[in-house]
């Protein structure tokens, strides 16, 4: 929970800075901008008969003007949308799993466990659907996915649909979140190959793909990701073979933590100039 608190007081203070830059600093720097470029449009128009004015002193000025500028209004960073993105998709992959905890800590014996689990993971949910979350899933994957992976993904939601209004279908989606999975794995592994017929491994496709130096963040988040598919694979398993049970087999469940996998997974790549393996996936784009 420390780590939290201090992630939370992080974030909190850097978007308080940045709504004050907003509101007290950005103002200023454009006025400053506007000034700049009509002093140098006015300077560059000068009629041939005036080009002895302005005197070179004001050069003096320029030269004062210019460092105070650069001392006083320091270069904003160039945070790009990588990193942000990046940040984003580790980010996902733990609240993932305290969304995982949150479920499996429902007790049925006790009402206000039960109450508490539905209240939070319903409240994570409304939160993926406020962030549009299988929009940007479906993004990720028409960036580095196959054309059937993105029909498997468009199945994949209109079964989870379905299930979620007639739990007769919940084995149909099941086998369609699965299929996906699949097709995602596939996707990442042909993606990482430098020749087709390359036998690929987890590990290796994350030694090829992943944004970051070895071992660092990315890479550790992306292997840790092969273990939490094999838990949604065997929840998955479950739901087909019809066990009864336990709140974690829930279609909502499943299909938010599918989604938070697939994020995490993609959000964590290199761009696709920056990967060497030779693919369909990669042709596929660079003919585009």
């Amino acid at each position: 929970m420390d780590f939290l608190k201090k992630k939370r007081e992080y974030l909190a203070e850097w978007l308080f800075r940045f709504t004050i830059a907003q509101k007290e600093v950005l103002p200023e720097v454009q006025k400053n901008l506007d000034v700049t470029d009509w002093e140098i449009e006015a300077l560059t128009n000068l009629q041939t008969k005036s080009a002895n004015i302005p005197p070179k002193e004001l050069n003096l000025f320029f030269e004062r003007d210019y460092k105070y500028t650069i001392q006083n209004i320091p270069m904003m960073p160039d945070f790009g949308t990588i990193a942000s993105t990046t940040a984003t998709s580790i980010a996902t992959a733990g609240t993932s799993r305290v969304y995982d905890y949150v479920v499996n800590c429902g007790d049925p014996s006790r009402p206000d466990v039960m109450i508490y689990s539905h209240k939070y993971t319903q409240r994570y949910r409304d939160l993926q659907e406020a962030q549009q979350r299988p929009e940007q899933v479906r993004q990720l994957m028409m960036k580095y996915a196959s054309e059937n992976s993105l029909k498997r993904f468009d199945e994949a939601q209109n079964a989870y649909w379905s299930a979620k209004s007639d739990t007769s279908n919940r084995e149909k989606a099941a086998v369609h979140m699965r299929n996906l999975l699949d097709g995602i794995k596939g996707d990442l592994f042909q993606l990482a190959r430098l020749a087709d017929k390359e036998n690929m491994t987890w590990e290796k496709m994350n030694e090829r793909l992943t944004k970051g130096v070895a071992m660092g963040p990315e890479h550790q988040e992306l292997l840790s990701q092969k273990a939490f598919r094999e838990t949604l694979i065997s929840r998955l398993s479950d739901v087909l073979k019809d066990r009864k049970a336990i709140d974690a087999n829930n279609m909502e469940h499943l299909w938010s933590q599918v989604l938070d996998h697939i994020y995490t997974l993609l959000g964590l790549l290199k761009e696709l100039g920056d990967i060497g393996g030779q693919s369909f996936i990669l042709d596929k784009k660079r003919s585009r």
